[in-house]
């Protein structure tokens, strides 16, 4: 419970520095930006979707984990696009 507390916690903080920062340089500093960033913003709400459903269940419940392994899964695919379609133009400019 601990564990996914922090998660959660980091996640957020995450979150929120792209959503500060990240994406409205990238919006502007590239062509083609706004759409890379909502594209990026789908893919943070199917994640925030699972990390709710998770969030109303206990860790012991016997979907926690399948979902868990979702959230990682979607987690995991999000940061790959980042670097490859977002942080790749931010570097350049």
């Amino acid at each position: 419970r601990d564990a996914f507390r922090r998660l959660v916690r980091l996640l957020a903080v995450h979150e929120t520095a792209e959503e500060e920062v990240l994406h409205p340089f990238a919006r502007k500093s590239f062509p083609g930006g706004e759409q890379v960033v909502k594209e990026r913003l789908a893919e943070e709400k199917a994640a925030k979707e699972t990390l709710a459903a998770l969030d109303e269940m206990d860790t012991d419940d016997p979907k926690f984990m399948p979902q868990l392994l979702k959230l990682r899964k979607d987690v995991q695919a999000h940061a790959r696009a980042e670097e490859r379609y977002e942080f790749t133009h931010i570097r350049r400019s």
